[in-house]
C-alpha cells in the first residue's frame, strides 16, 4: 500500500507541473495529450519508486543525475511512440524541463519536510512542558 501511495504522490506532482507548464506556454492540452502526459508521469514515478527506496534527494548526486537522464531518455522514447514530432531543439528543451521539474519538486519536498520538522518540534516542546509541570 505504501508503494502505491508513493507512486501516486510523485505522479500527481509531476503530472500537475507538466499541465501547468503546457497551459502557461500556450501549448495544446487535449484529452489525448492529458492521457499521454499522465502515462509519462506514472512511468517517471514508477522509475523513481523502483530505483530509489528512500527519498531521491538522500542519494549521491550521480544517482540523481542518472535518474534525470533516464527520465529525459524516456521522454524521447515516448515522443517517438506518441508521435510528438520532437525536433532536436524540443529534445534539448525537454532536458531543461526535466531539470526544472526536478527543482520544483525539490523545493516542494524541502518545504514539506520543514513543516513536518516544525510540527514535531512543537509536539516535543509540549510534551516536555507537560513533564515539567
Amino acid at each position: 500500500m505504501h508503494l502505491i501511495k508513493k507512486l501516486t504522490q510523485v505522479a500527481t506532482l509531476i503530472f500537475t507541473i507538466l499541465i501547468v507548464i503546457r497551459m502557461l506556454s500556450g501549448l495544446e492540452v487535449s484529452n489525448q495529450m492529458l492521457w499521454q502526459l499522465l502515462f509519462v508521469a506514472l512511468i517517471a514515478s514508477l522509475m523513481k519508486v523502483v530505483m530509489f527506496k528512500e527519498t531521491l534527494f538522500n542519494y549521491h548526486w550521480a544517482y540523481q543525475l542518472g535518474y534525470l537522464f533516464l527520465i529525459w531518455l524516456s521522454l524521447l522514447i515516448f515522443g517517438m511512440f506518441f508521435k510528438w514530432h520532437m525536433t532536436l531543439g524540443d529534445a534539448a528543451m525537454n532536458l531543461l524541463l526535466v531539470f526544472f521539474i526536478y527543482g520544483i519538486i525539490r523545493v516542494i519536498n524541502y518545504r514539506q519536510d520543514k513543516i513536518e520538522v516544525d510540527q514535531m518540534n512543537d509536539y516535543l516542546k509540549k510534551k516536555r512542558r507537560k513533564k515539567e509541570a
